[in-house]
């Protein structure tokens, strides 16, 4: 083998060898960073650190018109958390019913739609970050959140367009209710308190 060859074998290996390398060297964010959760959603919109009602960490987020939330679960003492789940409501258009949520979730393979008690639609999305994701990984992630709310809100027929500023809005709080693992079992979204739940889109 001459010369040549004898590098350009060299240079084949080396790539071959250093991509893996590259990628295991990459940070993993997991859901104890709220601070780089935070900025990586920052990517698509404005976004708040929060603290819900129970002491844990939660971000008040904004994509184009749309407000959400996302919370965070598993938390020790407000810090350490495992898991998030991104979530959005919106006031009745008139029009959805639970034909209309049982559809979405059947057709649909990202985002679980339910109609809440006062029989508004809420959207969540679950991301498991256990043992960390790439920064890249989470911000397609947060990607994907925003295509399923634009999506969503077309399919129930909620037109942001012309809607006026609404005044500001507390932070999203967390219903009563407990898992078996001690985490709140269900979470609300954000926006305008009406009798003790908050929207986040009216």
């Amino acid at each position: 083998m001459n010369s040549a060859s004898k590098l350009a074998t060299a240079l084949l290996l080396a790539a071959g060898l250093s991509a893996p390398q590259a990628a295991a060297a990459q940070s993993l964010v997991d859901a104890s960073e709220v601070q780089t959760i935070a900025t990586v959603a920052r990517e698509f919109g404005s976004v708040d650190v929060d603290t819900d009602s129970t002491g844990d960490p939660m971000l008040s987020g904004q994509m184009g018109e749309t407000s959400y939330a996302v919370f965070f679960y598993g938390c020790t003492d407000g810090a350490d958390c495992q898991t998030i789940q991104m979530m959005s409501s919106w006031v009745n258009p008139g029009e959805v019913n639970i034909d209309t949520v049982n559809t979405w979730n059947r057709e649909k393979r990202f985002g679980k739609a339910y109609l809440d008690d006062e029989g508004d639609p809420v959207l969540e999305m679950n991301v498991n970050l256990f043992a960390g994701v790439s920064e890249t990984n989470l911000s397609d992630t947060f990607d994907w959140w925003r295509v399923v709310l634009d999506v969503f809100e077309e399919y129930i027929g909620f037109d942001t367009a012309g809607t006026p500023d609404a005044p500001p809005a507390p932070p999203a709080t967390r219903e009563a209710g407990s898992g078996s693992d001690g985490s709140p079992s269900s979470a609300i979204g954000m926006g305008q308190s009406s009798g003790g739940k908050v929207k986040a889109n009216k």
